[in-house]
């Protein structure tokens, strides 16, 4: 039987497309902390903030500009004074507000719209208000394949999108020398560094229409990716005419009902972000929801089911995966497992009963995993508070899930995100009957306790709720019922209760936790973005099945 391991650090830095740059698997925002420690800023500006993951590294005094703040609990903690401009960052610069700050920036961070006439005009107007020596950080300047570098985000072909800015480190090089750029292929689309500063340069303003004429119509294959490469000083390994193409079609097949409601369902929003993990390493996505399983817009090279409800056959030519996420309706049968080119299982104990009675080398343990981008831990110091639970209430009638039965019978608060509470003692606790998915993370960064649990099935066979992976790596601690084969790396961070006593030792026990535990717990949390992510994962699917895009 083949059971996946998880590889070492130094095994997993995601291998792009063709010709494309390699990305490491240190996450730009790991860099971006480092250059907090090694320039210590004294002002700090930045473009782009959304929901302020980013901003929540800084100390010193910030500017951030974005058109529409979604900030989370904690992104303004540990900075005694911020200004925030909700407007484009055009109108940001214009504003007398801005000016009569007077600031003189040590660093800057560049993340605003992906068009490279944007970032060029972002760069001129923060180069003006920098110090000489400070530097200024541009996102997102390294593609990893062609379709994430095109002008118009086509998102039927790509979850991921970086947009052209990637032409503003050619620009730069040619029109300002005298710069000091260095780039960095951090996942998951790198980090561009600029140092030795002009604030009083006009060569780029001057050249401002000139240089949207020569780069508007020019898309990275013009250009040449392995030129490229070579000027970002990055390995490539052939410059390949047309690859946008020829790359390969993996469509990930959901249980979703259809394409106008799949946004309401927890499955799409795990395929989403599974597909960026598919797409790092060179291959085109397509999400197809239960109305397109039999006539497909588009034919695929390669079909991954992820299996909950809904039973699945291949279309014939095509390979097909399946991912056994969760036990759903109707059961998997044994004429859909033989139909598999190989089946992952998110339960050890069922990978490895598969491959006992069914033979070994088809079906491989294949954990859940969670999605960096949007579940990662909050900045050392944040205070977090309160019980969450993210829950829909699947027996109604008055009856509850039995993590919110413990904490009602121990008079214990709780915050519930979910439906089909109404006539329940809890009723009250409830705070929305639903949470956005792009809200989740915020929600568990601020929470002490994450509360989880299990229907009946999955706790027997060991099919771990994604919702512990998604708590443990926004460092939160987690309370959950009773399942088999827990891992042993979660069980310092996930407590798991059958009793109400259990339930409010617990909760004491996590109240009672030291400063040095909880750095621990977000330690570990950095660790869990790392090894369960969801390009970790699609890159040992690809491996077990010798489907890895050259």
């Amino acid at each position: 039987m083949q059971i996946i391991n998880q590889k070492k650090k130094s095994e997993t830095g995601v291998k792009s497309a063709p010709g494309f740059p390699r990305m490491e698997q240190v996450h730009y925002f790991d860099r971006l902390a480092e250059l907090h420690d090694l320039i210590q800023p004294k002002a700090y500006l930045e473009i782009g903030s959304e929901t302020g993951a980013s901003l929540s590294l800084v100390t010193c005094e910030a500017v951030a500009i974005d058109p529409v703040f979604q900030l989370r609990p904690g992104a303004t903690h540990g900075k005694s004074v911020i200004h925030l401009f909700q407007q484009a960052s055009d109108d940001a610069f214009a504003d007398p507000a801005f000016r009569r700050l007077g600031l003189i920036y040590d660093l800057a961070f560049l993340d605003g719209m992906h068009l490279f006439e944007y970032l060029l005009r972002d760069f001129i107007r923060t180069e003006r208000n920098m110090a000489a020596a400070g530097v200024i950080a541009m996102h997102d300047c390294v593609p990893f394949n062609p379709l994430v570098a095109e002008r118009d985000w086509d998102k039927s072909k790509t979850m991921s999108w970086t947009g052209d800015v990637w032409k503003l480190i050619p620009i730069l090089k040619e029109w300002r020398p005298d710069l000091d750029i260095q780039v960095g292929a951090y996942a998951p689309t790198g980090l561009v560094e600029i140092r030795n500063l002009d604030p009083g340069s006009t060569v780029l303003e001057r050249a401002y229409t000139e240089i949207c004429d020569r780069y508007m119509a020019m898309s990275l294959q013009d250009y040449g990716v392995h030129n490229f490469c070579r000027l970002c000083d990055l390995p490539a390994v052939a410059d390949l005419a047309g690859l946008a193409q020829d790359m390969r079609l993996l469509v990930i097949k959901t249980c979703t009902p259809d394409a106008a409601t799949k946004p309401d369902f927890g499955d799409h929003h795990f395929a989403v972000g599974l597909a960026r993990g598919f797409e790092q390493l060179g291959w085109r996505t397509r999400i197809d929801a239960r109305d397109a399983w039999a006539i497909p817009p588009e034919p695929s090279q390669l079909d991954l089911v992820l299996r909950g409800h809904g039973f699945y056959a291949p279309h014939a030519g095509t390979t097909c995966l399946m991912w056994y996420i969760y036990p759903g309706k109707p059961p998997v049968t044994p004429q859909e497992l033989d139909s598999m080119a190989h089946v992952f299982a998110s339960s050890r104990l069922v990978a490895q009963r598969l491959a006992t009675n069914r033979g070994a080398g088809r079906f491989s343990f294949l954990p859940q995993a969670v999605d960096p981008e949007v579940m990662y831990p909050p900045e050392a110091a944040a205070q977090r508070s309160g019980i969450v639970f993210v829950a829909n209430n699947h027996f109604g009638h008055g009856q509850m899930r039995p993590m919110a039965a413990l904490a009602s019978e121990t008079g214990t608060d709780l915050q519930i995100w979910g439906y089909k509470w109404e006539d329940t003692p809890v009723a009250s606790a409830v705070m929305a009957t639903s949470l956005a998915n792009n809200k989740v993370g915020a929600t568990y960064r601020a929470a002490a306790i994450v509360l989880c649990d299990h229907n009946r099935l999955m706790a027997q066979k060991g099919y771990l709720s994604n919702r512990v992976y998604d708590a443990l790596a926004c460092g939160a601690a987690v309370i959950c019922d009773p399942v088999q084969d827990m891992p042993d790396e979660f069980r310092p961070y996930v407590t798991c209760v059958a009793t109400a006593d259990e339930f409010a030792a617990a909760v004491q026990k996590i109240s009672a936790e030291t400063p040095a535990f909880k750095d621990q717990r977000r330690r570990f949390a950095l660790e869990v973005m790392e090894n369960h992510s969801f390009v970790a994962r699609a890159r040992l699917m690809m491996d077990v099945a010798g489907l890895v895009p050259n």
